[in-house]
């Protein structure tokens, strides 16, 4: 491969689900305000993008309407598992932010609360483990942001079309 051009590669999970379960599409999550979710087929293609639903003109408070239509479009389509990265304790400038924490927890319990209402599989992740697993620190970039989106854009070059922030490339 020469310097700078990307090599395709079909998505290869090493990792399957947690519970041994068959796989049939997934919901991945990047949870928090400007956060993503993004719906895969179980062979690894893009179905759909989206960007963290928030209720209009309100950027603080999450459109929960919006975000229980998703999960239960997902369900009713084949979905059978919702991935998302683990909250973490924010920190800004080297001190927690308890405020930025308390918001992922919200999005990440919003979501699990309504992957077990329609009966799919919830797992967590640490974002350095799947970002180990998918080999996000092999990828050209300075900081793992820009790593994560030349790999998702690698693996799926139509998601350029269809993602609009780091959050929907991270989910």
């Amino acid at each position: 491969m020469s310097p700078g051009k990307a090599q395709r590669t079909p998505l290869r999970p090493r990792v399957g689900p947690a519970d041994g379960s068959a796989l049939g599409a997934v919901l991945g999550i990047d949870p928090g305000r400007s956060g993503g979710i993004a719906l895969l087929h179980a062979d690894g293609h893009v179905l759909h993008a989206w960007r963290m639903p928030h209720v209009r003109g309100q950027q603080q408070e999450f459109d929960r309407e919006a975000i229980a239509a998703i999960v239960a479009g997902a369900a009713a389509n084949g979905c059978t598992h919702v991935v998302c990265e683990a909250p973490a304790h924010v920190r800004i400038k080297g001190r927690l932010h308890a405020h930025a924490s308390a918001v992922l927890a919200e999005c990440a319990a919003l979501f699990a609360g309504l992957s077990a209402a329609h009966g799919l599989v919830w797992e967590t992740v640490a974002a350095t483990t799947w970002q180990a697993s998918m080999g996000v620190g092999s990828m050209p970039g300075t900081d793992t942001k820009t790593r994560a989106a030349f790999l998702a854009l690698t693996i799926w070059p139509d998601l350029l079309s269809l993602a609009k922030s780091d959050g929907e490339v991270d989910a």
